[in-house]
């Protein structure tokens, strides 16, 4: 996907070969530069993918600065601000769009073609964004994603006017998902698109469960555990046996006990067992499509056959063989 922005750094930005400040997070097999200018220091790290273009912003900054940066084409983003000391001011050059970037805040963006001027204060700051295909989220998806409905109307119609989302909230979960998903770029392996793509529609389903504006009542008890039976159906289907009831909670800022209160309450059973009947779902339909089990089990997220098969005896006292006839038959 190409990159469809340009820093415009003056000419006191230098670029240099050995950066004095060592990343915080590496995206691995990215694109880097590194720029210097007086005491400030930016470091760019980008990763062209099909469906998305990945970029990441660390910056050190003694002398607060104004940084232009160039559209040449419209397009939608999704921005995270993982680190701010205060806050960075942004605007739409010659429009009234202006918006502010706080530390654990991210959103959509549609940004129109145009000039853009980012107010970065003294302190250190990372910013990680996508470009994305908003051919993603089309009929019937989309249902799921109303807020994003004027970013993509914009970008179909080319408005000349930027665009944002309601806010949604970067914690530890995001945080954990996009350092995964920077440790699997591998432009070398055959399915590297796959594993991008799959990694970002993670992210975007996740965004939903966190926006900060959300209508739903957070104390209505039914619509809460009925979003971590949601989320938890997410995490397995993007992680199997990794996922964790504790990344369901911290999603949703509840305890991992109220929740399964709530769980045991209008399901009749704990959180942990509907948890175990997603993972016997999720293998049987893997067993359906390989033939192996040390491949199931690696599609499932197990680290090998035998922890796999221990889950399966544990939770239905059938070994693999067995589990895999009796799905067959059902």
């Amino acid at each position: 996907m190409k990159r469809t922005y340009a820093l415009q750094l003056d000419g006191t930005y230098i670029p240099v070969s050995e950066p004095v400040h060592p990343l915080s997070y590496t995206v691995r097999h990215a694109e880097s530069l590194y720029w210097e200018s007086g005491k400030n220091a930016i470091y760019e790290q980008t990763f062209d993918g099909r469906f998305a273009y990945l970029y990441y912003y660390e910056c050190w900054i003694q002398e607060k600065d104004t940084i232009p940066i160039a559209v040449d084409r419209p397009d939608i983003h999704l921005l995270y601000t993982l680190q701010c000391n205060g806050c960075i001011a942004a605007c739409q050059a010659e429009t009234d769009f202006a918006f502010d970037l706080i530390e654990g805040k991210g959103a959509y963006y549609y940004f129109a073609a145009g000039r853009y001027h980012l107010q970065l204060p003294k302190g250190h700051h990372i910013l990680i964004g996508f470009i994305l295909d908003a051919g993603m989220i089309r009929p019937p998806a989309n249902r799921n994603f109303k807020f994003l409905s004027p970013l993509i109307n914009s970008k179909r119609m080319k408005d000349t006017t930027s665009k944002k989302s309601p806010d949604v909230r970067v914690g530890v979960v995001t945080l954990k998902f996009l350092q995964l998903l920077f440790s699997k770029i591998n432009p070398y392996i055959l399915d590297n698109e796959y594993i991008l793509l799959k990694h970002l529609t993670f992210l975007i389903n996740l965004s939903r469960f966190k926006m900060l504006d959300d209508s739903d009542d957070p104390h209505e008890h039914r619509q809460l555990i009925a979003k971590a039976r949601e989320i938890l159906a997410l995490l397995i289907l993007h992680q199997g046996a990794k996922a964790k009831l504790a990344d369901v909670a911290r999603t949703l800022l509840v305890s991992g006990a109220h929740l399964n209160s709530l769980h045991q309450e209008y399901h009749g059973c704990a959180f942990q067992v509907y948890r175990n009947e997603l993972m016997l779902d999720f293998i049987r339909d893997a067993m359906h499509e390989e033939e192996k089990f040390a491949a199931t089990a690696e599609q499932t997220g197990f680290s090998g056959f035998s922890e796999m098969a221990r889950f399966i005896r544990n939770h239905t006292g059938l070994t693999s063989k067995e589990f895999r006839e009796q799905s067959k038959q059902t």
